[in-house]
């Protein structure tokens, strides 16, 4: 036995098709789908610019930390080359991979003077 269920009462207004009788209220009904259109264009518009404006600030800030590493790279090579360790400059200028082979090879066991 299936006991049916009482249908729920909603609380919403059902949307009767509007009567359009006469021309002016045909006429005010293409003006507000007009101006509803419109609107929706607009709001569409609006948001693929924030969208825009959003994507261009975070490749920004990327880019700006990418030239910091890579700047920061340098420094360590050029300190590095001047003080005769050579192997460490190869290594922050990508003989190794990158700032994790930076860290192992200043951390390698056996190197005298690093703990």
């Amino acid at each position: 036995m299936l006991l049916q269920r009482p249908a729920k009462k909603s609380n919403q207004v059902e949307d009767l098709p509007l009567q359009l009788e006469t021309p002016e209220q045909i006429r005010l009904s293409v003006e507000r789908d007009q101006a509803l259109s419109i609107r929706a264009q607009r709001q569409r518009e609006q948001t693929a610019v924030e969208r825009d404006r959003f994507e261009l600030s975070r490749d920004k800030i990327y880019l700006a930390v990418e030239l910091v590493v890579i700047a920061l790279l340098l420094v360590i090579a050029a300190i590095s080359s001047i003080a005769g360790q050579r192997e460490i400059a190869g290594v922050a200028l990508g003989g190794g991979v990158g700032l994790s082979g930076l860290v192992a090879v200043l951390h390698r066991p056996g190197r005298p003077g690093v703990s």
